[in-house]
């Protein structure tokens, strides 16, 4: 069993790190779209995509720390040790 944890908490540090990574992504595009939508406030045509460049940024993060905290549940879970930290 201490071999399988070592290699499932291995991996989870390397899923850990990818999933890092992707949160500063999601983190720019999100800051991005604050910047567009108020660069854009007063153009109604161009108003849309910047509120796209927001909810997507949203929808991102909420997804990466979604993953982040199920494998942090089930490696805890089944495997008995933290892996998140």
């Amino acid at each position: 069993m201490y071999f399988f944890a070592t290699i499932v908490k291995t991996l989870v540090g390397f899923i850990n790190s990818i999933i890092g990574v992707l949160a500063v992504g999601s983190m720019f595009v999100f800051f991005y779209g604050i910047v567009r939508y108020i660069s854009v406030s007063g153009n109604e045509k161009k108003l849309p995509e910047a509120k796209s460049f927001l909810v997507w940024g949203l929808i991102a993060l909420f997804v990466l720390f979604s993953i982040w905290g199920i494998i942090g549940i089930a490696c805890k879970t089944f495997i008995g040790v933290t892996c998140n930290g």
